[in-house]
């Protein structure tokens, strides 16, 4: 079904961003796909979630990011693609900034290397 223009719902945008995370979502793209300006979609997101958009989205990459580097032998480039980041070393920052340690060294721990 499709959503009336500027009928915000906090669970439809959740699972539009669950299902599409791996795209290069931006906030021009969201506030687009949600009939409404870039500016209006950031506060109401802010509103509703308790974090930012941008913040919002990493988290949501980077708990699937943590995920397949627990359960595959993907390399942490790949996984960095496959969730969403455009290149390996903002994946890996990224991913430090949130859990204060680096993909591979994660890996490591979760395996008990």
């Amino acid at each position: 079904r499709k959503e009336q223009p500027g009928k915000l719902n906090p669970a439809f945008i959740s699972q539009y961003i669950e299902l599409h995370y791996m795209e290069n979502l931006y906030l021009d793209h969201m506030a687009e796909i949600f009939n409404t300006t870039p500016k209006y979609f950031s506060n109401y997101f802010k509103k509703a979630f308790g974090v930012n958009f941008v913040d919002y989205l990493n988290k949501v990459r980077l708990a699937h990011a943590r995920e397949l580097l627990r359960n595959t032998t993907l390399s942490v480039a790949e996984i960095g693609e496959k969730t969403g980041y455009l290149n390996a070393s903002t994946f890996a920052s990224t991913f430090k900034k949130y859990y204060g340690i680096s993909p591979s060294d994660f890996r490591k721990q979760e395996l008990g290397a």
